[in-house]
């Protein structure tokens, strides 16, 4: 079983509260988080992207550091834990990505990097930079990813491309150093829905997706993941990622949260999922939807005593195709520090 930490990169980490710990994402905060990953045995950090984020009290995402070149860095002072950064498709050109990854896997070294591939479906933070292709995007855009990464793929293998499609023509395009023969980049990748899948089973290594506590809902779309790996032969793994909330006990957990979702950031939350902000009986409003749930997190929580916490995470780890899991904290370092210092022994064969 494999552990992952979603890296802190955006501020405000995972949950739309004014009252949930918060934290503007920085140089200094990136490297303790690396450091204590690695210390504890954490196996890989993930870094998202993102060029715009949202209003409200909190202003959820506005403030991030670039991915890439923060994993780049995160190469030069760490020595075991993989690191992976993300690619927005829609940022840069395909060349350019494929530079960035061998220049990456210079100053990490093998098996230490991976790359996770984010098509871009958010329509008004690609309008805001005049990158947006067009409505039609929401239904090509794994036909776009397809041509990118094949453009990738050649450069890394060979250091050339003439690649010719409908989305890309490169004529004697380059790339030196291109890696040597039989290196394998590990491609990530977290779509979802059936084309997604269908993308994710032909080109990725590893699937990411929401957590769900629930384990026959789990069960179920690794059912999918499988049948989607059964068209292409390649086999995937999941790591599906939940919001881990360790306290001493299941109630201080429960306590700690009801005061987060006691004050969500309800402009930021309408701004997230598109819903009316009224409260009352609809059903299409956000009070509706979160008012008794955990689900403002995101992702599922994990939470409890270090005990419960690790027999959750042993739970969701045996599940068929599970590789791993990956966690999202709210007070990066502090979390870090309980988690491995009272969940990860217990963990340990």
């Amino acid at each position: 079983m494999r552990l992952g930490i979603f890296a802190p990169t955006l501020n405000h980490g995972w949950v739309l509260s004014t009252a949930s710990p918060a934290y503007k994402p920085s140089w200094f905060l990136m490297q303790q988080t690396a450091s204590k990953a690695e210390h504890y045995g954490f196996d890989f950090l993930l870094a998202p992207n993102k060029y715009k984020g949202l209003e409200g009290e909190t202003r959820f995402w506005q403030f991030a550091l670039d991915g890439f070149t923060t994993m780049a860095a995160l190469a030069a002072v760490t020595k075991k834990i993989m690191l992976i950064p993300s690619i927005s498709l829609l940022s840069v050109p395909p060349v350019y990505a494929a530079k960035q990854v061998r220049t990456l896997a210079e100053i990490a070294g093998p098996d230490r990097f991976g790359v996770n591939i984010i098509t871009g479906w958010e329509k008004p933070e690609w309008e805001s930079q005049g990158l947006w292709p067009g409505d039609e995007y929401f239904q090509t855009r794994y036909e776009y990813a397809t041509e990118y990464l094949t453009v990738m793929r050649e450069l890394w293998a060979t250091g050339q491309s003439n690649f010719k499609g409908e989305y890309f023509r490169m004529n004697d395009a380059r790339l030196e150093p291109h890696f040597p023969a039989g290196f394998d980049v590990k491609i990530i990748c977290a779509g979802m829905s059936d084309k997604g899948m269908a993308f994710t089973a032909e080109f990725a290594d590893y699937q990411f997706m929401g957590g769900k506590l629930d384990l026959d809902e789990l069960k179920g779309v690794m059912d999918r993941m499988r049948s989607a790996s059964a068209v292409t032969g390649r086999a995937m793994e999941a790591f599906p990622v939940y919001q881990c909330v360790v306290r001493d006990s299941l109630q201080e957990c429960d306590d700690l949260i009801g005061h987060w979702r006691e004050n969500q950031d309800w402009e930021g939350m309408a701004a997230m999922t598109g819903h009316a902000t009224e409260g009352g009986d609809d059903k299409n409003s956000l009070h509706s939807l979160f008012a008794d749930s955990d689900n403002f997190m995101l992702w599922d929580v994990i939470k409890g005593d270090p005990k419960s916490v690790a027999e959750q995470i042993r739970a969701i780890s045996e599940v068929e195709g599970v590789g791993g899991v990956m966690f999202t904290f709210q007070d990066y370092l502090e979390d870090i520090d309980r988690f491995g210092t009272q969940v990860m022994p217990l963990l340990k064969p």
